[in-house]
C-alpha cells in the first residue's frame, strides 16, 4: 500500500519568489494608511451633552414618577448548619435574604395615587 500526500516540490513551485517580502508590503499598507485625508476620528462630531442634559432628566424623572416600583419586602431565612454534597462536607450556618415576589413589579400611572397615600398613613 502506497500513501500519498502533498509533494514539497509542487507546494515550493506554488509559491512565488519574485514578489515583495512581506516586511515591505506592511510597510506600503501603513504609509497608505497615513496618507488618507481624513481618519475616523475626524469625522466624529463632538456631542455637545448640556443640549441634552435636559431632556435626559424630565423623561428619567417621568419615568421614576409615573411607575413606581411596588413594594417588595424581603425575608430573611437562617440556614442551620449542614453536610452537602456527597462527601458530607460541612457548610456552616448562614443568613440570606429572598424577596416575596420573584420580581419588581411596576404601578400604573393611575395606581400611584393609592400607593402614595399608603406611604404617608403609615408615617408617624
Amino acid at each position: 500500500m502506497l500513501l500519498t500526500g502533498c509533494s514539497s516540490q509542487r507546494v515550493a513551485d506554488a509559491m512565488r519568489t519574485d514578489g515583495i517580502e512581506s516586511r515591505e508590503l506592511y510597510r506600503q499598507h501603513r504609509q497608505q494608511g497615513q496618507q488618507r485625508p481624513y481618519t475616523e476620528k475626524s469625522t466624529l462630531q463632538p456631542i455637545d451633552a448640556d443640549a441634552y442634559r435636559g431632556y435626559t432628566r424630565h423623561a428619567l424623572n417621568e419615568q421614576s414618577q409615573l411607575f413606581k416600583v411596588l413594594p417588595n419586602p424581603k425575608i430573611a431565612i437562617y440556614v442551620f448548619p449542614h453536610l452537602a454534597t456527597s462527601d458530607n462536607a460541612p457548610v456552616p450556618g448562614y443568613t440570606t435574604s429572598v424577596t416575596l415576589y420573584p420580581r419588581d413589579e411596576y404601578a400604573l400611572p393611575e395606581d400611584t395615587l393609592s400607593i402614595d397615600q399608603a406611604a404617608t398613613e403609615k408615617q408617624p
